[in-house]
């Protein structure tokens, strides 16, 4: 067997805990304060309930500051949760790749039932198919965004 006739991983075998986490009513300062203060690549956005709604990143902040320079502290966190597919823990990493087309390469949520399990981190997307799939390097680095 080669290694692109890996057999698929499950995104349980590749998620990480959740993390930092802010809620959805605080400001993007605070975001962008807990990034700097943390040295995170990211934050998980919660709802009232505590529960993870999101994925916020430097990059995302950084669009923000561009796009509205006078007010971009001043909108909640809320505001910055991009959508994405709901991804479970029983989808594979081909699953993600899919995703990755459609979309930029960023963190995503990985739920278990109604709960969110972890998070995927583009990371261990790229180390995956160096060992298993190389021929989806080229094709996912293109969709990395600048």
């Amino acid at each position: 067997m080669t290694r692109d006739d890996a057999l698929p991983t499950k995104l349980r075998e590749l998620i990480h805990p959740v993390g930092h986490r802010i809620s959805h009513t605080h400001g993007l300062e605070s975001a962008a304060r807990m990034l700097s203060e943390t040295g995170a690549d990211y934050i998980v956005i919660t709802n009232m309930s505590d529960r993870a709604v999101g994925v916020v990143t430097d990059r995302d902040l950084d669009n923000l500051k561009e796009s509205d320079p006078e007010r971009w502290s001043f909108r909640r966190c809320a505001s910055a949760v991009k959508t994405q597919p709901r991804l479970t823990v029983d989808d594979t990493v081909e699953d993600v790749l899919k995703v990755f087309d459609q979309q930029e390469v960023r963190p995503l949520l990985v739920h278990e039932g109604r709960e969110v399990a972890g998070i995927l981190r583009p990371t261990e997307v790229f180390q995956w198919c160096a060992e298993h799939r190389p021929s989806a390097l080229d094709h996912l680095a293109r969709h990395v965004a600048q």
